[in-house]
């Protein structure tokens, strides 16, 4: 057991990371919130534990009514209480192979990835937060209060009676996603943790992927079988009971997969008592296929083929729940799919739609949950955290398209497109796995980035046709560690070069290579 004195030093410093990255992102420039815990008025709970709640909340704010719709909008706000969990990690008695130390950095880690996620990573299909703020040491997200996927499975349970959801539901869901997962895993993340509970909808039915606290690296092996265990495949189900590091099976995205499949199993058949819950075990032992597995699970099998048919069958079988983690795809070569492209449409807009009338409508038509329809990017990301200047002219589209050449720390230079996903986490993932960056560093650095980016423009604006690269330079202050009790400095530097540059027409121009020296 850590003393008492040497528990809080680890505490404060963990817990300066957290309000260091939250000052950082924690406002959505597109869509601003309250940031204070008196503009909101907290209602019912929908969970509590120990070290946390999620309630809903009324949010209160002249801005809102300056903007079009009420003054007062609905929302969820997550709460973590991070200095009585800390506090609990590091001051219990050691046990096990982790230290309490570490077991508090791990801690901090997925509320600094969760917040990331929610705050930097912007796509339709994930879920981000209007707003993030800390006080008491406790730290609160402010979220949009959509249906989950869970809730509205029971609802539809109980108006149809227990009937299967037929596939042109159930793939429309699943293709968004898939898209979802697909853009996280393209900006070097997996979810690790796919469930009914984490996946949501709009009122007018956008997918979102939430819950991305267990979401880890992809440059870093996954072997931890985090998640639910219903929805593990076998690859994590064996690590359950694996008897040491050297004994376990490295998993990636593909898990994710196997996750989609169980839950279109639970749609399909919720009260199947048949189906055990480590049939992937089962399946793996026997080396034969899903289609096996359900042979005389007659119940079962018809309810598939009631809600899809046998291409549904075989959708599972081949595409979903295959065993081998090599031969699985991932969420985004599912999105390649023939099967799921003829139960779709070619245009997700119209899916949405569909899924709006025929889910969201069926069942909550009058909107008596009570869910977020007045707040910006729920359905499309409307507006991007850009000064509001760069629509003037559409100089928002050639930032999209924008190449930059990135100089941060012991990095080598780093070319990325502005317009790609994740661009910034997948340049400085090297930085954290050596040690020289931690991972809410970023929540600091990638808004700095930002800033000299937006720089650049304005420069390639007022100057269209330069003879040498662009550039821009700046330092970013990171808050201590326990290797390092002082503040950190941090030097970046941004440029253009000029055989790459793209005008504010979106136009490339000629020029001499330069990387901006």
């Amino acid at each position: 057991m850590l003393d008492s004195a040497k528990a809080r030093d680890i505490r404060n410093v963990l817990l300066g990371s957290v309000t260091a990255a939250v000052d950082a992102v924690g406002n959505d420039v597109r869509d601003p919130w309250p940031l204070t815990g008196s503009a909101y008025t907290k209602n019912d709970a929908i969970a509590t534990g120990s070290f946390g709640c999620v309630r809903v909340a009324d949010c209160r704010c002249p801005h809102f009514a300056l903007i079009g719709g009420s003054g007062t909008r609905r929302c969820v706000i997550k709460t973590a209480y991070l200095q009585k969990r800390l506090d609990s990690i590091l001051l219990a008695p050691a046990s096990g192979l982790v230290s309490p130390t570490e077991r508090a950095h791990r801690y901090i880690r997925r509320m600094l990835t969760e917040l990331y996620v929610l705050s930097r990573l912007q796509h339709a299909n994930l879920l981000h937060t209007h707003g993030a703020f800390v006080a008491e040491m406790d730290l609160h997200l402010v979220l949009p209060k959509l249906y989950v996927l869970s809730d509205l499975a029971e609802l539809r349970y109980e108006k149809y009676n227990g009937a299967p959801w037929p596939i042109a539901i159930m793939a429309r869901i699943l293709r968004q996603a898939c898209t979802g997962l697909d853009f996280l895993a393209k900006a070097g993340l997996v979810h690790r943790d796919v469930a009914p509970d984490n996946i949501l909808l709009t009122r007018n039915g956008t997918v979102k992927i939430a819950h991305f606290g267990q979401a880890k690296m992809q440059s870093k092996e996954c072997v931890t079988p985090v998640g639910k265990e219903t929805f593990m495949a076998f690859e994590k189900l064996h690590n359950l009971g694996a008897s040491g590091v050297a004994d376990c099976l490295s998993y990636g995205e593909t898990a994710d997969t196997w996750s989609l499949g169980v839950i279109l199993l639970q749609l399909i058949a919720p009260d199947d008592s048949q189906l055990p819950k480590d049939f992937a075990v089962l399946m793996t032992r026997e080396e034969m296929p899903f289609t096996w597995l359900i042979t005389n699970m007659l119940k079962l099998r018809a309810r598939i083929v009631k809600a899809g048919g046998d291409e549904l069958k075989s959708f599972l079988s081949n595409e979903l729940l295959v065993v081998d983690s090599t031969k699985r795809p991932t969420p985004g070569q599912l999105l390649n799919s023939k099967q799921l492209k003829k139960w779709c449409s070619p245009d997700v807009s119209i899916d949405c739609e569909y899924l709006r009338k025929n889910l969201i409508f069926d069942l909550d038509f009058a909107n008596q949950l009570k869910i977020s329809t007045e707040a910006s990017n729920l359905d499309c990301l409307e507006s991007k955290p850009i000064p509001a200047e760069f629509y003037w002219d559409d100089t928002w589209k050639a930032l999209e398209d924008q190449t930059f050449v990135l100089y941060a720390g012991s990095l080598p230079p780093v070319t990325f497109r502005w317009g790609d996903p994740g661009k910034l986490f997948k340049a400085l993932q090297p930085l954290i796995s050596s040690g020289e960056i931690a991972f809410g560093d970023l929540c600091l650095i990638e808004p700095a980035v930002d800033v000299l980016a937006f720089d650049l423009m304005k420069q390639l604006r007022s100057k269209p046709t330069p003879t040498t690269g662009l550039e821009s330079s700046s330092t970013v202050s990171l808050p201590p560690t326990m290797s390092t009790p002082q503040t950190r400095i941090f030097a970046i530097r941004l440029a253009i070069p000029v055989k790459r540059r793209v005008d504010s027409l979106g136009f490339s121009t000629e020029g001499e290579e330069s990387d901006g020296n």
